[in-house]
């Protein structure tokens, strides 16, 4: 893409402060669901539905609507379900019922998976040679920063001022960047132009579908355990419950730090960036099974667990890119179903866990068995490619 220093720098910057807006929104409620349970006169297990609907929501609407859009321009589609986010988060800020409110969560929730999607895909087109995951893991960042921030900044203005007024803030934050993307935006070519039907013929390929279980796999294994990472310190390691935030922060750098390195390797040699963060995040999880009665152990297997987790996101998401057979359009949308659905199959795998029995500290175990199916599917996905490299 013909493009100066400048414009390419605005345009990531939109793109990343986006990604940061619509990553704190989705986390927004589970620093809340006290004050949304008692305000609501709701249950907590009703208002975790925010929670567990929206990530079904990404999961499950992103590619049936972006079949619906996706001969959109670019640059119209991202900045639409940028608005269409915007009016969700409305609808969550003016919000008198839990209904109404999971109404506006799931209008978000649609517009989460293509945004996301088209903006991984935007990133890379972006990109000078060779740095796509170099492109891609900074928008990402705004995923590892609303974590680490944006949701735990949205909880304190929601516990002083109310839920409501942390609703708001995202939405007004969100019409601001909305007009950020507008302008720092450039006009973007489409891809080749390919049918709905084929992209769908094309994303059935065994090696796809295989990156796309991977994915889901590895993502799922990660959440199995981090998932209930907090009451497994206290209670098993001995951690007060003060001491938590500190090492959440701390496995927090190792996100950033993952991410950073993720998209280098991914750039370097993308087989060996799967391999050697898979193959370390599965170390990680099997560290604080085996440390779990040591604080300092576990603290350093949290920060290991931070930089594998986040490490892997952008590997991934080329994989998956790199696997579509020029879909690469649905294929992007399709890879944040993955990541999501992994979201939401990590904290069944890990109550799975609790409901057999085993207790809390095998669940880091049971996620890193979850990774290592994972990891087989990837090298299985990716040594496909080299046997078809060999005959061709």
């Amino acid at each position: 893409m013909n493009l100066n220093r400048s414009k390419r720098l605005s345009a990531l910057i939109a793109l990343y402060l986006s990604v940061f807006i619509i990553g704190t929104a989705e986390l927004l409620p589970m620093g809340l669901l006290l004050p949304l349970a008692q305000d609501l006169h709701i249950g907590l297990s009703l208002t975790g539905m925010l929670v567990t609907g929206y990530a079904l929501g990404v999961a499950i609407g992103g590619p049936p609507i972006f079949v619906l859009t996706g001969r959109l321009p670019r640059k119209t589609l991202l900045c639409l379900f940028l608005l269409v986010f915007t009016i969700g988060g409305a609808i969550c800020t003016f919000a008198t019922t839990f209904w109404m409110l999971l109404l506006g969560r799931i209008i978000s929730s649609f517009a989460h998976g293509i945004f996301f999607g088209m903006a991984v895909l935007t990133a890379k087109d972006l990109a000078t040679a060779e740095k796509g995951g170099t492109y891609i893991s900074i928008v990402m960042m705004g995923i590892t920063l609303s974590v680490i921030f944006g949701a735990p900044a949205g909880a304190f203005i929601g516990i002083q001022l109310g839920w409501r007024a942390a609703f708001l803030v995202i939405t007004l934050l969100s019409v601001l960047t909305l007009i950020l993307l507008f302008v720092g935006l450039p006009d973007l070519s489409r891809l080749e132009k390919v049918s709905l039907k084929d992209q769908l013929m094309k994303l059935g390929n065994g090696q796809f579908i295989a990156a796309f279980l991977a994915t889901t796999f590895c993502i799922g294994g990660f959440f199995a355990g981090f998932t209930y990472i907090s009451p497994l310190l206290e209670k098993i390691t001995g951690f007060s419950a003060h001491s938590i935030s500190i090492i959440l922060f701390i496995f927090g750098i190792g996100a950033i730090v993952g991410n950073l390195i993720g998209g280098k390797q991914a750039d370097k040699n993308l087989r060996r960036a799967i391999f050697t963060g898979t193959s370390l995040l599965i170390l990680s999880l099997i560290m604080l099974f085996v440390v779990n009665h040591m604080k300092l152990a576990s603290v350093i297997a949290i920060f290991i667990l931070g930089v594998a987790s986040y490490g892997i996101m952008t590997p991934f998401q080329l994989l998956m890119l790199q696997k579509s057979a020029g879909a690469e359009e649905l294929a992007a949308t399709i890879n944040i179903s993955a990541f999501n659905l992994g979201n939401a199959i990590g904290p069944l795998i890990g109550s799975l866990t609790l409901i057999c029995g085993w207790g809390l500290k095998i669940i880091p175990l049971t996620g890193a068995i979850t990774v290592f199916v994972g990891l087989l599917l990837s090298v299985w996905c990716q040594a496909k490619e080299g046997s078809k490299q060999k005959n061709v």
